[in-house]
């Protein structure tokens, strides 16, 4: 069961990402009217989203055969995604050393106290 995307820039990237593995091309192109389906959105929401994840990862190419045509770089996009599974898992060893942390100057207070 995959993890429900918690941002559109998130939600994108997954797109993007599932759109590449499936073309088998390193940097391959899609229409915006397939991602609009892939997506369940609008011009206007896609066109916030592409922005909000920036140029670096996907960008207009060209117009194809009347409609806007956009390539995905897709090792660009695999090292956002790993960027963001690695801070991920900063932010939760950082909670448990602190709740340990806790834990631990609790129990050495309260043995302290009871000698």
């Amino acid at each position: 069961m995959k993890k429900k995307p918690k941002d559109d820039r998130e939600t994108l990237l997954i797109a993007l990402i599932d759109y590449a593995k499936k073309s088998g091309k390193s940097n391959p192109c899609f229409h915006k009217n397939e991602m609009l389906i892939i997506l369940g959105v609008t011009e206007g929401q896609f066109n916030i989203m592409l922005s909000r994840l920036g140029p670096e990862y996907c960008r207009m190419l060209d117009i194809h055969e009347g409609q806007s045509r956009y390539v995905i770089f897709y090792d660009k996009c695999l090292q956002l995604r790993d960027k963001a599974k690695r801070h991920k898992k900063i932010v939760w060893i950082t909670i448990l050393s602190a709740i340990l942390s806790a834990v631990l100057g609790y129990v050495l207070v309260s043995w302290f106290a009871g000698r």
